[in-house]
């Protein structure tokens, strides 16, 4: 097959629109999450429930981060293949037009680790676990 200058940029506007979307899932589930445990802790303190309701809010508060995460490491993927795919554009033979595998261009950033590490999660969730345990 043949591809020209405008497959080009419709793949990378295919790749953009996939970072745009794990961007947006971070942004929401980072929203859920102050919503959701300030919702379990304001009827903790006011119904003077038990330390079960607290356990309850320290899994959301890890299981969100867990998401956020995945999301996160999934626009870095991205944002890898994005980079990669841009030095193919001289040569577009080489590019695979049909593949949004991003699961290749992994790097020392997108371990699960370096992810967490990142400033955009530990500090959000740590304080929120911190806090979980202060009110409890």
């Amino acid at each position: 097959m043949n591809f020209d200058k405008e497959d080009f940029k419709a793949y990378l506007t295919m790749i953009e629109n996939v970072i745009s979307r794990m961007a947006t899932n971070s942004f929401i589930v980072k929203g859920w999450t102050i919503t959701m445990i300030s919702a379990i802790l304001v009827l903790a303190v006011s119904k003077n429930l038990n330390y079960k309701v607290y356990i309850i809010a320290i899994v959301a508060d890890i299981s969100f981060c867990f998401i956020d995460c995945f999301y996160l490491r999934t626009e870095k993927l991205y944002r890898n293949m994005y980079k990669s795919v841009l030095g193919f554009k001289n040569n577009l033979k080489q590019i695979n037009f049909f593949d949004l595998n991003a699961s290749e261009y992994k790097d020392k950033n997108t371990s699960p680790i370096n992810v967490f590490l990142s400033c955009s999660i530990w500090p959000l969730y740590l304080v929120i676990l911190a806090s979980i345990v202060f009110i409890a």
